[in-house]
């Protein structure tokens, strides 16, 4: 038998997927310095904060892991944001 189509909710979180977290993990860029991105700089399973809390929400939305890259600067957010990647 022919397997059945995807459903919409289901091609639309594949393709969200596709954008939002191409290599197969969500990655989330974090600036220290405002307490709404990160309240607690820890080991990522220990971090708090409104920007952990979403990624965490939305990797697991979307089936895959999520990454925290921490940068010094805001500027270094937004940089990483507009190229989609980070190092």
């Amino acid at each position: 038998a022919a397997a059945a189509p995807p459903s919409a909710a289901a091609a639309a979180t594949a393709a969200a997927r596709a954008v939002l977290a191409p290599t197969g993990t969500l990655r989330v860029a974090l600036y220290a310095g405002s307490p709404t991105s990160l309240v607690e700089l820890a080991p990522p399973d220990r971090m708090r904060g409104v920007a952990v809390d979403m990624g965490r929400a939305l990797a697991q939305r979307l089936g895959v892991p999520v990454e925290f890259k921490v940068l010094p600067r805001v500027a270094e957010v937004v940089a990483a944001a507009k190229a989609v990647s980070y190092r």
